[in-house]
């Protein structure tokens, strides 16, 4: 009661006046929560040893039971949320350490002396134990644990109150370290009420990336609100706030991300919140239309978000791309409904190039090996010497096949072709080189070719548009493409847009 009414502030939103109020109960806090672990440890110690001095082989035919339970082990026998009574609070965790083994003598020891801190905590409490709960089979595999009944409910107290002093011992470390427990609970509870998640089972120890994301944003802004605070700062070396020190430690003077729309706005916003609160410098660059994540930033409004003080500045005006292939990448913008296509052409600079090629029924390597040799031989000619290439694959696996294939198809006309597996970029500058089109970002070439469009389009439904932007925006004068079959549905409208060949 000592410690609870420490925690009356007069500003009860304001958790850093409620964690520096706690400040001078710490020792106290830890010399009880000390004492009544010793109380603990000692009494089921002592049932353990009952149990061994009763059977010697106690240990290893617990063992052997616990290992027949297999992954009930962990898994309730209802199929629902891993957890022990009461689990969200993790009282009993620490004490083992969560790196505890779960197999053999030393797993079984301590499996048992958990379950006794469970059922004396249960009984103390006036609550039963949950049935097909691992501390339940324990207790009907034991029949008698060793303890009398009033030497249980005297251990549960203990329980209970080392687990309403625990939070005084490292409140910091508690609040922080806390975040993904509270969430766990926060899970259960709405997937109980049918909110946000689906009915199947989730595994207590289960996570989505996308959830990890929102935890690690939720840590590092919880950090930050007690890392701004001067008072804070002055004394961070003091071990009572140790538990923000990798979070301070991780901050950087300046962040910068490059392809910023490949991130999800939660991932963003980790990386602003990176920025040291000094300075809170924080850039991004990137094109909406070139998002190439499912989860990636897709407004102006999702960027606001990530931190309402960024302001966003366009550029608009391109000098890579011929005017032919601008017009294509606004296209291809339009009939994608992506972002506004603003990019023009400086007016003084000469961009007159050559329309897209395109190739369709290339069913055989054969057939792609010739109008592809016609090309290269076409861009030649057109420029005196090969230019940088590039040939972008819908998969990972087709790089090392395709450049095998081209190389032979090329081979006459003493041009050499690379596999870039995994989108190294390798080879000479006059080497025409192959890439899955998922690696292409960030490289420049004078001519690209996509193989297999149309197949780009089956395994990337969502971002094909994307796709095919991206590769377009990588190619200064010269783009073609080639399909399997026929050009994709979504994109045939551009079909007069293309030629066949260029000296045709």
């Amino acid at each position: 009661e000592t410690l609870l009414s420490q925690l009356v502030p007069d500003d009860t939103t304001n958790i850093g006046w409620t964690l520096r109020s706690l400040r001078g109960s710490v020792e106290e806090a830890r010399e009880l929560a000390a004492e009544l672990k010793v109380e603990i440890d000692g009494a089921t110690r002592h049932a353990l040893l009952l149990q061994v001095n009763h059977n010697r082989d106690f240990l290893d035919q617990l063992a052997a039971f616990l290992d027949s339970l297999g992954d009930s082990v962990d898994r309730p026998a209802d199929g629902g949320d891993v957890r022990e009574e009461d689990d969200d609070e993790d009282e009993d965790d620490d004490d083992e350490g969560q790196e505890a083994p779960r197999i053999g003598r030393r797993g079984a020891e301590l499996a048992f002396r958990r379950a006794l801190r469970y059922q004396a905590r249960a009984l103390a409490s006036g609550r039963t134990l949950r049935s097909g709960s691992t501390t339940a089979k324990i207790v009907d595999w034991c029949g008698d644990l060793g303890l009398k009944a009033d030497e249980q409910k005297k251990m549960g107290k203990s329980v209970l109150l080392r687990a309403r002093v625990r939070p005084f011992v490292n409140p910091v470390k508690l609040y922080v370290d806390g975040i993904a427990p509270r969430y766990r609970a926060y899970r259960r509870a709405c997937q109980s009420q049918e909110r946000w998640y689906l009915d199947s089972a989730i595994r207590r120890a289960d996570i989505h990336p996308l959830e990890l994301d929102m935890l690690l944003l939720t840590t590092l802004r919880v950090a930050r609100s007690l890392l701004a605070s001067r008072a804070v700062g002055l004394d961070l070396q003091d071990v009572f706030w140790a538990a923000l020190l990798p979070v301070y430690d991780s901050y950087r003077n300046q962040i910068f991300v490059d392809e910023a729309t490949d991130f999800s706005p939660v991932q963003l916003a980790c990386m602003s919140a990176l920025s040291h609160p000094a300075t809170g410098s924080f850039f991004a660059c990137g094109d909406f239309n070139q998002r190439l994540s499912v989860w990636g930033a897709r407004s102006v409004a999702e960027i606001a978000w990530v931190d309402s003080r960024i302001t966003i500045e366009r550029i608009t005006i391109g000098y890579r791309q011929s005017r032919e292939l601008n017009e294509l990448a606004r296209e291809i913008v339009r009939i994608g409904g992506g972002a506004d296509y603003q990019v023009v052409l400086p007016a003084q600079a000469d961009r007159e190039g050559v329309p897209p090629v395109l190739a369709e029924n290339m069913r055989s390597d054969v057939d792609l090996g010739i109008w592809m040799a016609d090309r290269v031989m076409e861009i030649e000619s057109f420029v005196g010497q090969l230019p940088s290439i590039a040939i972008l694959v819908p998969q990972e696996s087709q790089v090392e096949p395709v450049a095998r294939a081209l190389h032979e198809g090329l081979a006459e006309h003493n041009v050499n072709v690379v596999a870039c597996p995994n989108g190294q970029v390798i080879g000479h500058e006059n080497d025409i080189r192959v890439f899955d089109a998922q690696h292409i970002k960030g490289l420049e070439f004078e001519a690209v070719f996509f193989k297999d469009v149309d197949r780009l389009a089956e395994i990337y439904p969502d971002l094909f548009d994307k796709f095919l932007y991206v590769g377009a925006t990588r190619a200064a004068t010269y783009l073609g493409l080639t399909c399997s079959g026929t050009l994709p549905v979504v994109i045939s409208d551009l079909r007069s847009m293309f030629l066949s060949e260029w000296s045709g």
